[in-house]
């Protein structure tokens, strides 16, 4: 049985639903250790068992990273950083902020990542394998 899970930015813009199959306190986030996400709060959450819908999508704002693969998105309002997303066949995969979705709290302690040290290719098979279909409302 699913479990669901809600959050939202600081100025109420940007609204998240997770759908994933087991407690968010079973997972693992994964804090990335480059210098965008270490400015910007990087610490991500995924499930490729699971699902996320983000509503307010006509405030998003998205910069590109790194190898340019990446799109990350922030709320075009208060700036907050709202997920990491990349397009594989045909379909939107990411990872959201554990911190936008407020439950941080719940989470395990984070592990470090540096995908910086990873081919365009190695990221594009990580990202094939943990992150999660993420749809827009």
């Amino acid at each position: 049985m699913s479990k669901t899970y809600g959050g939202g930015c600081e100025c109420g813009r940007i609204r998240i639903e997770l759908e994933v199959p087991k407690p968010l306190e079973d997972h693992v986030p994964r804090a990335c250790q480059c210098d965008y996400c270490q400015l910007n709060g990087g610490v991500f959450f995924s499930d490729p068992d699971g699902r996320a819908t983000i509503y307010g999508e006509e405030y998003l704002v998205g910069e590109t990273q790194g190898s340019q693969q990446a799109r990350m998105l922030l709320c075009g309002v208060c700036r907050r950083l709202v997920c990491a997303t990349y397009s594989h066949d045909g379909k939107c995969l990411g990872a959201v902020s554990a911190l936008f979705i407020g439950t941080e709290q719940w989470l395990k302690d984070a592990m470090p990542v540096s995908p910086e040290d990873l081919s365009p290719e190695e990221k594009a098979g990580r990202w094939a394998k943990l992150w999660m279909p993420i749809a827009f409302r």
